[in-house]
């Protein structure tokens, strides 16, 4: 949400900001220069308010007049070059259990490095991320993917140390069984917050563009009533100017029988 807020000295008792019934709310989306991130969408919502004076230094209230417009990520670049490495460099993690329980050195290896190929990728795509306060939709799903594979190589760890032969390969199965319905039910979690999340905004854009629409239907039923207006009344003068001289007529005729 892209929001230009306007504000006066004055105070509410004095001002009040109201839009315009004449004029529509337009953009101008030639003049946007970050379509290639970001779609722009074509409403444009006001709201007049003012400032809460217990929220603030001021004794007075002042207001506000709020000009909102919307823009969607295009999300396409980072489903591919972020999202795509991180979901194949955590499948790649099933391979270490190809390896024999009796080469945890190798296991290891496979594991490790795909844990250190993860860290180095978070690490450059942070560079191309805005720096922000909060763990976005994407840095949760990238520290779930280090998470888990931080925890298949504790898992190669701990089941090269156990002695017995058939209680290693039944821990091993097991830890390999649960691995897969993590990385399973970790993917579903997130497919279902995205599409949740989606739908949520969705909702709130067509909220908006519903807003939006009914803005251009005042508009046009104002400018409609404004026509006929501007149509009726010349109308009405005429009607008007011949009651007049209706009225001069009959005043005119007594005279003229006195005479």
């Amino acid at each position: 949400q892209l929001t230009i807020t306007l504000m006066s000295d004055w105070t509410d008792k004095l001002v009040e900001f109201e839009k315009d019934p004449r004029k529509p709310d337009t953009l101008r989306p030639e003049t946007f220069t970050a379509d290639q991130e970001w779609h722009l969408c074509r409403n444009v919502v006001t709201e007049s308010t003012s400032t809460v004076s217990s929220e603030g230094s001021s004794a007075n209230d002042y207001p506000l007049y709020h000009i909102k417009c919307h823009v969607k990520r295009k999300s396409g670049y980072y489903l591919w070059n972020i999202t795509m490495i991180i979901f194949l460099i955590s499948l790649l993690s099933f391979c270490s259990f190809s390896v024999e329980i009796s080469s945890p050195s190798d296991r290891l290896s496979v594991t490790l490095t795909l844990l250190l190929t993860a860290v180095a990728f978070k690490f450059v795509v942070s560079q191309s991320l805005p720096t922000i306060s909060y763990l976005t939709f994407l840095d949760k799903y990238v520290l779930c993917g280090l998470l888990f594979l931080g925890c298949m190589a504790i898992e190669n760890a701990v089941a090269a140390i156990i002695p017995d032969v058939p209680t290693q390969k039944d821990f091993d199965q097991i830890c390999l069984y649960v691995a897969v319905g993590c990385f399973v039910f970790i993917h579903g979690v997130f497919l279902v917050f995205v599409f949740d999340k989606s739908r949520a905004r969705n909702r709130i854009l067509s909220e908006n563009d519903k807003k939006f629409r009914e803005m251009l239907q005042s508009v046009k039923n104002y400018a409609m009533e404004r026509e006929q207006r501007t149509i009726q009344e010349p109308e009405a003068k005429d009607v008007e100017r011949s009651q007049q001289d209706k009225v001069l007529v009959v005043q005119a005729s007594p005279n003229q029988g006195e005479e």
